[in-house]
């Protein structure tokens, strides 16, 4: 009896001692195997002879009794189930922890968690209808990866013709002296200053030898690149600015609905909160519409008419916004009825509008990356919107910006290389 006794003894701690080390291993704890040997004949149990049953989950309890071991083998087995499930997902919000299930996986993708918190079941990210999830994961890496440092270094700096160090231009003036190996050159012609002269070629603020190149066509790499850079740059950073202009937007329609919440009867004045709701959405669709009108192919007709509805629901929802910021309770109540109509009216346009992206309306006209077709652009100096179909462009707008003065072409204030266009902003 004694002896069945060590024997058994021996046993459990051997397994225990081998589940243990299983599961400090990590998630991998799942594919546990048998640690047993299923050979049935005696030639010593050579490579696949071990046991290829997995471990059941109860072994998993009858050996270990420390607790929170068990909780992170028991999180880690329900990961692996919800893995392997289409309509079951955890929440994202990292202080969340909880499961959602999407009622129907043919239907919509977005889903609003208990904790409050809306997201796209397709990529886990933040609720962005109507833009795709496909555009909207390019979008998100470009604002965080290094390509828009590299796209303003392109359009923004040159080469030193000498030891190839990338300089910025930020004067007038063409004499270029780098601080790498001291190598004085014209910004424009890229020749040795001592070549070039201070009336040689046209002196300190003109260089007749890159203008005689620009009225040939003789325009070198470099300078293509940069132009190109630099309308990619001002596109991208037109859009991108509406896209955060739109989600501070979201952050004042917030707190406008914390004001209304902590001042007024929440059931007397339920329609000011609803109409708060409907702007927050309202401005979360603006935001990823712009997403969607980078990657639209541009000058299309399908462009045109989506940022027409871009510029509709945005008149909209400031209407409704200033609204209700200008006016006091007192009187914002007497004006119920005004408020709820607009209010559903923001709400319905809204609507058509994600209805519209969402049935597959814009397929053909959405790229995989933006081109550089720019309708609309924003100065890399000063940030100043440029849209060529505001009341108050001119033509102007088409080479300089108009707070700045930057060249458009260069990205520069006071630009030499644009002399030609020099009648047009004077």
């Amino acid at each position: 009896m004694l002896r069945v006794a060590i024997v058994v003894i021996g046993f459990a701690d051997c397994w225990k001692g081998f589940l243990v080390s299983e599961v400090n291993q990590g998630h991998t704890v799942v594919f546990s195997r048998c640690m047993g040997m299923s050979c049935k004949q005696d030639h010593g149990h050579k490579f696949g002879c071990h046991c290829t049953e997995l471990v059941p989950t109860a072994l998993f309890h009858q050996f270990i009794d420390d607790p929170l071991m068990l909780a992170k083998y028991d999180k880690w087995i329900l990961n692996h189930f919800v893995e392997g499930q289409a309509n079951l997902k955890w929440c994202p919000h990292p202080y969340c922890g909880r499961l959602v299930e999407l009622a129907s996986v043919s239907g919509g993708q977005i889903v609003k968690c208990g904790c409050g918190k809306q997201w796209c079941f397709n990529c886990s990210q933040v609720n962005h209808s109507p833009a795709p999830c496909d555009l909207v994961k390019k979008w998100l890496d470009k604002e965080k990866s290094d390509s828009s440092t590299e796209e303003w270094l392109r359009a923004r700096t040159k080469e030193c013709p000498k030891c190839h160090v990338r300089i910025e231009k930020n004067k007038a003036c063409n004499h270029m002296k780098c601080t790498s190996c001291g190598h004085d050159f014209c910004w424009l012609c890229k020749t040795a200053w001592d070549e070039h002269g201070s009336t040689n070629r046209g002196g300190y603020y003109v260089c007749n030898q890159y203008a005689k190149n620009v009225e040939l066509g003789k325009v070198d790499e470099e300078e293509k690149v940069m132009a190109n850079s630099q309308q990619l740059l001002q596109k991208y950073k037109f859009y991108y600015n509406r896209f955060k202009s739109s989600e501070e937007g979201i952050k004042i329609t917030s707190t406008l609905l914390d004001a209304f919440g902590r001042n007024c009867d929440l059931v007397a004045f339920s329609f000011l909160t609803d109409a708060c709701h409907k702007l927050i959405e309202a401005r979360r669709v603006l935001q990823w519409t712009y997403c969607m009108s980078y990657y639209f192919k541009g000058n299309s007709p399908a462009k045109t008419l989506f940022e027409f509805q871009q510029d509709m629901l945005t008149d909209n929802l400031e209407q409704l916004q200033e609204l209700l910021e200008s006016h006091s309770l007192e009187t914002l109540q007497k004006m119920k009825k005004q408020i709820i109509d607009q209010t559903a009216s923001l709400d319905t346009f809204r609507h058509k509008m994600v209805q519209q992206a969402e049935e597959g309306g814009y397929e053909e006209s959405l790229l995989a990356q933006a081109d550089d077709v720019v309708s609309s652009w924003a100065c890399t100096v000063c940030g100043t919107a440029h849209s060529m179909f505001s009341p108050d462009h001119n033509k102007k707008a088409m080479y300089y910006c108009k707070s700045c003065k930057a060249c458009r072409e260069h990205g520069e204030q006071d630009c030499n290389a644009c002399l030609k266009h020099k009648h047009i902003v004077s």
